[in-house]
């Protein structure tokens, strides 16, 4: 049976206690992965650090969009200089950092696996 938390549908009871512990403690929080931590810190965005590369790939993957300006241009064959193909919504930070939109704690937390 699936529980409402916050207008979020939830499947399971696992993932109910997760979003509580997160939504509990807002500065810091340290998810294990494959036995290698990495942290998140809550500012204006999300801090990564020490993203294992299974997580940053699939990270920034789901992050990086077509421009949809961009693909109206091309479809009405209008000039695309200036106009970027694709849009990033994540910065790297040295070899294992990461910043992404706040509003991503939700899909960052189904998208890891814990141990």
């Amino acid at each position: 049976m699936p529980f409402w938390v916050n207008r979020w549908r939830i499947s399971d009871r696992a993932t109910i206690e997760k979003l509580t512990e997160l939504s509990n403690n807002l500065t810091q929080i340290d998810l294990k992965i494959d036995m290698a931590p990495f942290t998140i810190t809550i500012s204006h965005n999300l801090q990564l650090e020490n993203v294992p590369s299974e997580i940053m790939e699939i990270l920034t993957e789901r992050l990086e969009i077509l421009n949809p300006k961009w693909l109206e241009n091309e479809r009405m064959k209008r000039w695309n200089r200036g106009t970027p193909k694709s849009l990033r919504f994540f910065d790297r930070v040295g070899s294992s950092g990461l910043w992404i939109p706040r509003g991503y704690m939700r899909q960052l937390v189904f998208a890891v696996p814990t141990a």
